[in-house]
């Protein structure tokens, strides 16, 4: 069952509920009133649990990466102010757990630090028939506006699957990379990427339950705080799926 609203009260006694299916109804019968004195009221926000019991469900299930990517012929930049990628690399540390996703990102971010203005098309798919277990869901995106050499990145996704999920992980990886300070464009097909992410946007101002049912909060969120972390200009463009553009093409691939 998915929580649709939650409910914290002062009470001094603990309030013992039952649910049960409709088609038990005829099973249920009158239970005595139960006082229950000793009860913890909830510490932290739902979403702050929800994320631990997710992250523990990463953990039971034995999670793994299946990205194996290492950049080739990286481009090159004739501007010798560039940024410390250090903070890029505490970020990605924080992040991604994942030894080789880790180093593959704080490779790329080290590429990419000359450059200050960068385009990026990042795409995501889900497909269920996919034979393959593990990759269901799969993301990428690639660099549009280097001029010696483009650098495409891309990965897959496991738990709760959705195209729109995938397009947001393609979003995240693509900005965790990016310089300090840097002016991004990204743009995607997927619509309701961009209406997340403007929703997702002042989330200092949302409360807990209307965050709850943004979909994807937990990524939207790790986006937003990259963004801050980095000093990042994002800008978000909506391009027309499957159109004959170049870059669009690779990152669909």
């Amino acid at each position: 069952m998915r929580p649709t609203c939650i409910i914290q009260v002062k009470h001094k006694d603990l309030i013992l509920i039952e649910a049960l299916p409709k088609k038990k109804k005829e099973e249920l019968y009158p239970r005595p009133n139960i006082p229950i004195n000793n009860f913890q009221l909830l510490k932290y926000s739902h979403p702050n649990y929800r994320l631990t019991a997710f992250n523990d469900h990463l953990i039971q299930q034995g999670y793994n990466s299946t990205v194996n990517f290492r950049p080739i012929n990286p481009p090159v930049h004739d501007n010798l102010n560039v940024p410390n990628p250090l903070r890029n690399t505490d970020l990605i540390k924080k992040l991604f757990d994942d030894i080789a996703i880790s180093e593959d990102l704080q490779g790329i971010a080290v590429t990419l630090a000359p450059f200050n203005d960068l385009e990026f098309f990042t795409d995501g798919s889900y497909d269920s028939t996919n034979s393959q277990a593990g990759f269901f869901m799969g993301y990428g995106w690639t660099t549009s506006n280097l001029s010696n050499c483009n650098i495409t990145y891309n990965g897959s996704l496991k738990f709760f699957p959705s195209s729109t999920k995938a397009e947001t992980m393609a979003i995240l990886t693509a900005l965790v990379v990016c310089p300090e300070f840097g002016i991004i464009t990204i743009y995607t097909d997927s619509q309701a990427a961009i209406d997340s992410f403007h929703k997702s946007k002042n989330l200092h101002t949302i409360s807990p339950r209307r965050f709850n049912k943004i979909n994807n909060n937990i990524l939207w969120s790790s986006i937003h705080f990259i963004i801050q972390s980095l000093s990042l200009k994002v800008k978000l463009l909506k391009v027309k799926a499957h159109s004959g553009n170049q870059f669009n093409d690779i990152a669909d691939i």
